[in-house]
């Protein structure tokens, strides 16, 4: 069929009104043969359009019996690989036809670059299965032997195949699109994707969210050497509906054969990490290893970080007031040290501190005190984990001044009377007192 050349109708005639409709005469179709394919002369047809005028038109009409043998030929080894591909499942009886075409099929680059070159045999898919390496193809015997292949198999789900003509890189174009049995269209551009015995993957089923109905698709592949933009054409707008030009956001994948995903390994996302000022998160999210899927995803929280304790080494009673000191928390910017003394009802703040030490000046003579440290990093605390208390009882020191006011200690006094009796006695009588002054110093 010379689709160039295209076909016409003619021999009935319509009539009647709001209540019928009468149609007379006979129906005929008239359909170009290709020059190839062809032979005899022009015919000259006439026949009786439906809107009752006489017209005529000519055309090659008649197919040479020549030809036939090829064309046997060809559909008989079209049948062959339908037949040899009849019980895989329907994805990769696809597949197989794919790759089948891609072997069959090499590119005819001069007919496609020339303007000049009559539409005939590279456009035919008698060639592509005719079994002659000679004979090559453009796009459009690709996507037609693809739909062709499909159009005569039994498929076990709702898939079609079908033709789609546009332009890609500003050049005419024709492609498949194939409804797959999830009821989502996928690209398929087997002439860009021959890699000689295989279909290149990345033309293979193919989807996109870069695109619309109406405007078409840019299909870009993961390692950027594809980035094909394809926009229908007129004929393609209106001859297909808006649900049959949406692609599919995503490739076909493996999951979308079996219908089941392959969940894999939990994968930690959008992790923030915990503070001692805060609490961190993230999420857990599973992939089915297929298709890339996300299947499952949870958010867990991370509670903040907590200061320990710092351990007390020790509290003591000097002059000063009451010291104390404690070994360093790690992470720690700072100390609050609390006391609470028996009048006190809870732990009172004594102040802030950056060193491991504190002197508490406020102590009062007498007085016991507890003590207790926190850790603080920023504006956070070791609030539930204070150091263990410890207890500590201030005694003022007395000076020689405050001792000479008072007058000596008792054990000051009684050495002074013992002396001043032996000085009196004199020497002889150190001997007979000396056993009263050893007894006297014990007591």
């Amino acid at each position: 069929f010379d689709k160039a050349v295209g076909a016409v109708a003619g021999g009935y005639r319509v009539s009647g009104n709001a209540k019928y409709i009468k149609v007379t005469g006979s129906l005929e179709f008239f359909f170009a043969v290709e020059a190839d394919y062809a032979t005899g002369e022009y015919s000259e047809v006439s026949f009786i359009a439906a809107d009752g005028t006489e017209s005529s038109l000519r055309r090659l009409l008649t197919v040479d019996p020549k030809v036939g043998a090829a064309v046997r030929k060809a559909v008989s080894n079209a049948a062959a690989i339908i037949a040899e591909y009849a019980d895989e499942p329907d994805y990769y009886k696809l597949r197989a036809y794919a790759d089948r075409i891609c072997a069959l099929a090499d590119y005819n680059e001069t007919a496609a670059a020339s303007s000049d070159t009559r539409y005939g045999n590279p456009w035919q898919i008698i060639w592509l299965f005719d079994g002659d390496p000679e004979t090559t193809l453009v796009c459009e015997s690709y996507a037609r032997a693809l739909q062709y292949l499909c159009d005569n198999s039994s498929f076990s789900s709702d898939i079609c195949c079908w033709c789609v003509s546009g332009r890609l890189h500003g050049e005419t174009h024709m492609w498949n699109m194939v409804r797959m049995n999830n009821g989502k269209n996928y690209l398929v551009d087997l002439t860009n994707g021959d890699r000689g015995e295989v279909v290149n993957e990345d033309l293979f089923l193919v989807g996109s969210e870069d695109g619309s109905p109406d405007q078409g698709y840019r299909i870009v592949n993961s390692s950027g050497t594809i980035d094909n933009r394809y926009l229908y054409s007129t004929a393609a707008l209106n001859l297909f509906t808006e649900v049959e030009r949406t692609l599919a956001p995503s490739d076909y994948t493996a999951c979308d054969i079996t219908g089941e995903h392959s969940p894999g390994e939990p994968v930690r996302e959008n992790e923030v990490p915990a503070t001692y000022e805060a609490n961190g998160s993230y999420d857990l999210a599973v992939y089915c290893a297929l298709c890339g899927e996300e299947l499952s995803r949870s958010h867990t929280v991370i509670p903040k970080k907590t200061l320990p304790a710092p351990v007390l080494t020790g509290a003591d009673s000097t002059e000063s007031g009451i010291v104390l000191r404690w070994e360093k928390v790690p992470d720690a910017t700072g100390y609050a040290v609390y006391r609470k003394s028996a009048d006190d009802s809870g732990w009172q703040l004594l102040g802030k501190t950056d060193s491991l030490g504190w002197l508490d000046s406020s102590v009062e003579n007498g007085h016991t005190y507890s003590y207790t440290i926190r850790a603080t990093v920023g504006s956070a605390s070791s609030d539930n984990a204070r150091s263990q208390s410890v207890t500590c009882t201030w005694e003022a020191a007395v000076t020689d001044q405050q001792q000479a006011a008072k007058g000596p200690k008792t054990g000051e006094r009684q050495d002074l009377r013992l002396w001043l009796l032996l000085w009196l006695i004199g020497i002889e009588g150190l001997f007979i007192f000396l056993p009263v002054l050893r007894s006297t110093r014990r007591t």
